[in-house]
């Protein structure tokens, strides 16, 4: 029971515990990409948690997948964002930003002019949906539109929104950045051989091409933070937002990891999809990952029970755990764990939690 209350090196910064919120997609913001007034108590009530990675929050207009995500491309963004972190850092808690572009994931109404969104691939996402507002800004679900194939001079493009919204996150007094390259989003598309359908350099051909443009980003915002103050979010073997089955996700992986360590990355976070029914990360893989990645490794996927957690930092498996879907609905969830004390459920469906509304979805205070 006591593994996930301990206190844990991360780096050069001490966290209280080795409990995660992971990114949740609750998205309170407004259209313009601004947090909205609830965000920052949304954040503090969990101040708790050893480390907080926020909601994925678009690099550039052009990242963005739903209605009312965070942005933080701009200066009225960044300074939304400030709220939420003083309001984290005064009640003792560390968060980091994660930084979110959605590739094919998206529909035209939520692009600028209402222009295809860009993928490393013209292959629609078919069997996926974005949540938009419709004319009486009720929020609705709306297959993904077909994306336009990105261009060298996309790539390089891309990679300076990736720098900029690194500062801006610095701006923002954020303590680390994550990459969400996982769920079949922009960079998880990259990493995928069957997905990805760039030419040349960056293409599908062999780890090395399917990871540079993640590992060029990598580069670029450890030069704001730091490499020990940036993470990489991973969800091998998912398949969320029609991802197919990757013959070469191992190769994929086990290159990456080595680069990354390398680099002395601050997190790999790897987001097992296995209760959706779909296949799960083996043990056997994290294990040879762990070997290869020497920084701090976060495990995520139908954590509930404190023991469950604690069993896999004892053996080993994982430095921190991540805890998502029980945040939600249990700001205080340390305690709760720590005391044993039953967890309030979820509404499954997520349109109910999406887009900003607080019914079912309580601060500490109410």
């Amino acid at each position: 029971m006591t593994a996930i209350f301990s206190q844990y090196s991360y780096g050069d910064m001490m966290l209280t515990n080795r409990i995660v919120m992971p990114p949740l997609g609750v998205v309170r913001a407004d259209e313009r990409g601004l947090c909205n007034p609830q965000a920052a108590r949304w954040y503090s009530d969990r101040a708790a948690a050893g480390l907080i990675i926020t909601e994925g929050t678009q690099i550039s207009p052009r990242g963005r997948g739903n209605a009312r995500s965070p942005g933080i491309h701009n200066a009225a963004q960044v300074a939304s964002w400030q709220t939420v972190t003083d309001a984290v850092h005064n009640a003792g808690g560390r968060i980091f930003l994660q930084l979110w572009h959605c590739g094919r994931i998206g529909h035209v109404s939520l692009q600028p002019d209402h222009i295809a969104p860009i993928a490393p691939t013209d292959e629609r996402a078919s069997m996926s949906t974005s949540v938009v507002l419709d004319d009486r800004g009720v929020k609705v679900e709306l297959a993904c539109s077909a994306p336009v194939l990105m261009s060298p001079s996309d790539i390089e493009r891309i990679r300076s929104e990736y720098l900029e919204a690194a500062r801006n996150a610095k701006r923002a007094r954020f303590d680390g950045v994550e990459l969400h390259a996982a769920a079949g989003y922009l960079l998880d598309q990259f990493l995928n051989s069957k997905v990805n359908r760039v030419q040349g350099n960056y293409g599908p051909a062999t780890p090395e091409t399917r990871t540079r443009f993640l590992l060029e980003i990598v580069d670029c915002v450890a030069t704001v933070f730091g490499p020990g103050r940036v993470g990489v979010r991973l969800s091998p073997f998912g398949r969320y937002h029609d991802m197919p089955d990757d013959p070469e996700v191992e190769r994929t992986l086990t290159y990456l990891s080595a680069k990354l360590a390398e680099r002395g990355v601050g997190h790999l976070h790897f987001f097992d999809q296995g209760t959706a029914e779909q296949p799960v990360i083996p043990r056997e893989l994290v294990r040879g990952l762990r070997r290869s990645f020497r920084g701090t490794l976060i495990l995520c996927g139908d954590y509930r029970t404190s023991d469950r957690a604690c069993a896999d930092i004892e053996s080993g498996l994982a430095d921190l755990i991540a805890f998502g879907k029980p945040f939600i609905t249990n700001p205080d969830l340390p305690r709760r764990l720590r005391n044993g004390v039953l967890l309030e459920p979820w509404d499954p469906n997520p349109l109910n939690y999406m887009l900003g509304d607080e019914a079912g979805y309580p601060g500490l205070n109410g």
